[in-house]
């Protein structure tokens, strides 16, 4: 419902903007065709179904699929935008020798190749030589991204939204903890008959790259300002799509002890320990969850919710099995497993918690080891 509100809302300014671009003179650098052509159907009219799709899902693999100009105009976005910073951190966290960098850089840039940029690609095909070539490989399609974004914001402009609609998107979404950092509270409240949110609203993909982007509303993402304006900024690491992915079992907090042996901090007795995630590297897109870990610092932040986990680890060692038995007698009722967990540590366990409860992914895998 909040999507059809949003599409009626946005389709007339749309229309009304893409009109005025259709008359000017600004031209796709990368096709040597108007802009407006963006928007059209094959009849060269404005495509009202191609417009729904810009201001909902632009990126999707099925979007891509049947809109050409989404398909080339997402790889190419992406690879100017994750250019020399993001592959040299990749390089780094596949530790792998000067000799295979080539082969990274020939792949990724294979794996972006479309219409707009082949000749680019064919003209300077020693890219892959190294990291300094690459950049000046990039610079060219910069120059011409940045021109095209400029011509696309003249109908897909992020200020059109509107600040009512901003909080609206934000208090639909039914997310009531960050999806970066799980640690922080989104909460909404009332001024009036106007609905407010405490969270930001980020765009997954940066507006300032994916112009065409802007207005999409499954790029909006509700997240603590921390995560938000501190943390990721711009910043360009490939990192889980929090609509799609999730850590699951893939990348697991644990405990460290700082000391040798010592069970004394596996067992809640001190905070002698670091709280580290523990990356699944048979998992194929093990990168994106390391993305994240560094973004959002989160090995670094939850060093501070290590009294938490001590609380955890007594409240476990205090109550055995037998408790659950003692509880059931004592209050004459028979208890599930979540309803203890509940009663316990104030998490019943259900994988729901992860969207409605902060620390909640830090507690199931410190309580599931522990089990």
């Amino acid at each position: 419902k909040l999507s059809d509100e949003y599409v009626k809302k946005m389709l007339p300014k749309f229309r009304k903007k893409y009109r005025v671009l259709k008359y000017g003179k600004d031209i796709n650098p990368f096709t040597g065709t108007p802009v407006s052509e963006l928007f059209e159907d094959i009849n060269g009219d404005f495509d009202e179904e191609l417009a729904t799709v810009i201001l909902t899902d632009p990126f999707s693999l099925n979007a891509q699929n049947k809109y050409l100009q989404l398909n080339c105009y997402y790889k190419t976005a992406s690879l100017v935008f994750y250019d020399r910073e993001y592959l040299s951190w990749k390089i780094d966290k596949m530790t792998i020798g000067k000799y295979h960098i080539s082969q990274v850089l020939e792949d990724y840039v294979q794996s972006l190749n479309n219409l707009w940029i082949e000749s680019d690609i064919k003209r300077k095909s020693d890219y892959k030589i190294t990291l300094e070539k690459f950049d000046f490989f990039i610079k060219d399609i910069r120059d011409k991204m940045n021109q095209l974004n400029r011509s696309i914001q003249k109908v897909v402009d992020y200020k059109h939204m509107g600040e009512g609609f901003r909080h609206k998107i934000l208090s639909s979404i039914d997310v009531k903890v960050c999806p970066y950092c799980n640690r922080q509270y989104i909460t909404t409240y009332s001024v009036g008959k106007d609905i407010r949110s405490t969270s930001d609203l980020d765009h997954f993909y940066p507006k300032s790259a994916f112009q065409l982007y802007s207005l999409a509303i499954l790029n909006c993402i509700p997240a603590c300002t921390i995560c938000n304006s501190r943390f990721k900024k711009a910043r360009k690491l490939r990192i889980q799509y929090p609509f799609e992915e999730g850590f699951e079992k893939n990348a697991i907090f644990k405990i460290k002890p700082k000391r040798k042996a010592d069970l004394n901090s596996l067992i809640g007795n001190n905070v002698d320990f670091d709280l580290i995630l523990e990356v699944d590297n048979s998992y194929v897109d093990n990168m994106k969850i390391k993305g994240n870990i560094e973004m959002f610092r989160l090995e670094e932040v939850y060093q501070s919710h290590k009294g938490f986990v001590q609380e955890l680890l007594l409240k476990n060692k205090a109550h055995p099995k037998a408790y659950k038995k003692m509880i059931e007698e004592l209050l004459k009722i028979d208890l599930t497993d979540e309803e203890l967990n509940l009663f316990l540590y104030g998490f019943s366990g259900n994988e729901k918690e992860l969207l409605n409860k902060p620390l909640s992914k830090l507690t199931f895998d410190i309580l599931d080891v522990f089990k």
